[in-house]
């Protein structure tokens, strides 16, 4: 018995990981802008390292979800229909990791430091970081929702018991006037 396919199930049907690791980033980068805005109004509470400490994860989170992405997108094909939005959103979260990154090592120099310069520094970058975090995200579900891509077709019988029906016991099809024509 596959115990990994028993305890979860999403994951061992996952054609990669991508799917897994992606959330991450996608929740860590904005809830550090949140609290990075939130830090403002008293920048030495607890506010401030827990928006540090977001971004780091953030940041590091996205590299995996990179990296990832690259391995997913080795089996994808050239020929499928969308894969120029796979370029598109490639590009697109490479810069979300570039800035991220730059952000991240920012957050370090200027700690500390509390001029409106550096203060004005961190908030377009987090502000940019997110929303541009967000328009490569909307691709990327474009293609998971519009394309299929890092969807696989069910079996058979995942498809038949999904609807509540044992592949076994399934009735052959009647016509409307009550006969068997499945022949």
């Amino acid at each position: 018995m596959n115990w990994i396919a028993n305890l979860l199930p999403g994951l061992d049907g996952a054609l990669n990981i991508h799917p897994l690791v992606v959330h991450f980033p996608v929740v860590l980068l904005p809830l550090a802008c949140f609290l990075y805005f939130l830090s403002w109004k008293s920048p030495n509470s607890w506010v401030t390292p827990a928006a540090r400490w977001a971004l780091w994860s953030g940041t590091v989170s996205a590299a995996v979800a990179i990296l990832a992405g690259y391995l997913a997108a080795d089996g994808l094909g050239h020929d499928k229909p969308g894969h120029d939005l796979v370029h598109e959103h490639r590009n697109i979260m490479l810069w979300v990791g570039g800035l991220a990154l730059t952000l991240s090592i920012l957050v370090r120099v200027f700690a500390g430091k509390n001029s409106v310069m550096s203060r004005w520094i961190l908030a377009v970058g987090h502000v940019a970081l997110t929303g541009i975090l967000i328009f490569g995200s909307d691709r990327g579900a474009a293609l998971v929702y519009r394309y299929g891509f890092g969807v696989q077709e069910p079996l058979p019988s995942e498809e038949a018991s999904s609807h509540g029906h044992d592949a076994e016991a399934t009735a052959p099809e009647e016509s409307s006037d009550g006969h068997d024509h499945s022949h």
